[in-house]
């Protein structure tokens, strides 16, 4: 399956931001918002400096917790990313 796969890429390649935000996007599509988080939370610790993980981060959150859940992550993702990128933040 897809899912299988892509957790098999990730195992190869722990250290590649690409490959988190097209796990996510696969587990978005099977509706396993949760495992999506999951998969986004894990990448943003092992490539914390890769803005768009922190986007699907933050879309994922939105997505399962509301609003609240993004002003959470935020303060993070503004510490980790470059600040060229801070305006899609806030």
């Amino acid at each position: 399956s897809a899912r299988a796969i892509m957790q098999c890429i990730l195992k190869r390649l722990p250290q590649q931001g690409p490959i988190y935000c097209e796990a996510c996007r696969v587990e978005s599509i099977l509706g396993h918002w949760q495992a999506a988080l999951e998969t986004a939370e894990q990448g943003v610790q092992i490539c914390p400096k890769y803005g768009p993980l922190w986007f699907v981060l933050l879309r994922q959150a939105e997505k399962l917790h509301g609003a609240a859940a993004v002003k959470e992550y935020a303060p993070s993702a503004i510490a980790s990313i470059c600040s060229e990128l801070h305006w899609k933040i806030h």
